[in-house]
């Protein structure tokens, strides 16, 4: 439907990450290195941002190119 142009031109995508927020309430989460700021790099964003770029892409029929 998006790639076939039945809603419009897409100027822009808006994605919305919903999280169960209770693990944050266990310890064993914040030893995992994707808990630890230092150790994760980008956080959130560089751990599950590639897959909302990748399901944007897929949705439009489109690729990043710069």
């Amino acid at each position: 439907m998006i790639s076939g142009g039945k809603i419009g031109k897409v100027y822009g995508i808006e994605l919305h990450i919903i999280a169960d927020q209770t693990r944050l309430t266990n310890p064993a989460y914040h030893k995992r290195w994707y808990a630890q700021k230092a150790r994760s790099g980008g956080g959130h964003l560089a751990w599950l941002g590639i897959h909302w770029l990748d399901l944007a892409t897929y949705l439009t029929d489109t690729h990043v190119t710069q």
